[in-house]
């Protein structure tokens, strides 16, 4: 079995509102259409603290999004567990909240609707659910169109809204899924701010995936490598916040680009 990789950054833990995950000797394994097995998950291991923003970083198809499905619910490994604190995951739950790269608004609801969807399924009274959803349009900068429809808005509002709907269910751990790779660099740029202000101020844990190593730098308390199923790398992001293009430019900064991207298969520097 392979040994649980585990770090307490400088926020890990401070408010104890974020979930545990922890990820014990998990193998996922499929077939190919010829009948051959493959294991897209190959023995991994991890402990991510509460309050902890963790970015999943690989290639395509290195495993990083069926490790995001697992954490989710919506699939089971094949062997290993996971649990949320402490409880094993069997199924999508509410502690759980998932931002997917494509949208997920309903074109039929006005926006605040969208938000407030979530918590009129869990049974909470109009009045109170609307106030909810208010408040977090208000913080992701949308009020001024909470009676809109989704046409009227851009792809990097959409994505303010998908972000509001899942911090107004209060989730404990939100996982992420390559949420921005559709928008352009300015648009990404504000919605990273929008999460980590959001994550600042309720310190719900995060596993946020992402193939571009710039985002993970930007994000992440720590950054967790998948290569071939595997985890490859495991390392705390120490710089305060906000990192911008000139703290990215540090001399530590540089560091762990290069070798991230080492491991990732780009640039020719023995580290």
């Amino acid at each position: 079995m392979t040994a649980l990789a585990t770090h307490s950054g400088s926020t890990a833990a401070d408010t104890g509102i974020g979930a545990e995950l922890v990820v014990e000797d998990v193998v996922k394994t499929y077939r190919r259409s010829g009948g051959t097995p493959f294991n897209a998950l190959d023995h991994v291991s991890m402990r991510i603290d509460p309050g902890q923003f963790v970015c999943i970083v690989g290639p395509s198809g290195c495993g990083k999004s069926t490790l995001l499905q697992l954490v989710t619910g919506l699939g089971r490994p094949t062997s290993g567990t996971i649990t949320c604190d402490g409880e094993p995951i069997k199924a999508p739950g509410p502690e759980r909240g998932l931002v997917f790269q494509k949208d997920s608004v309903f074109p039929w609801m006005r926006v605040i609707d969208n938000v407030a969807y979530g918590l009129k399924i869990r049974g909470v009274k109009k009045q109170e659910r609307l106030a909810i959803a208010e408040n977090y349009l208000d913080e992701v900068g949308l009020a001024h169109v909470a009676k809109a429809w989704p046409k009227e808005l851009s792809g990097g509002m959409l994505k303010r809204v998908a972000v509001a709907t899942t911090f107004a269910n209060a989730p404990k751990l939100l996982l992420m899924d390559e949420p921005f790779a559709s928008v352009d660099y300015v648009t990404r740029q504000k919605l990273h701010r929008t999460v980590l202000a959001l994550w600042a101020e309720h310190r719900l844990t995060v596993m946020f995936v992402t193939h571009d190593v710039d985002e993970a730098l930007t994000l992440a308390d720590r950054i967790i490598v998948i290569k071939a199923g595997e985890v490859a790398d495991d390392r705390m992001v120490a710089a305060g916040r906000p990192r911008t293009v000139e703290h990215l430019a540090s001399p530590e900064m540089v560091e762990h680009k290069e070798r991230l991207l080492h491991l990732l298969g780009i640039g020719d520097e023995d580290h």
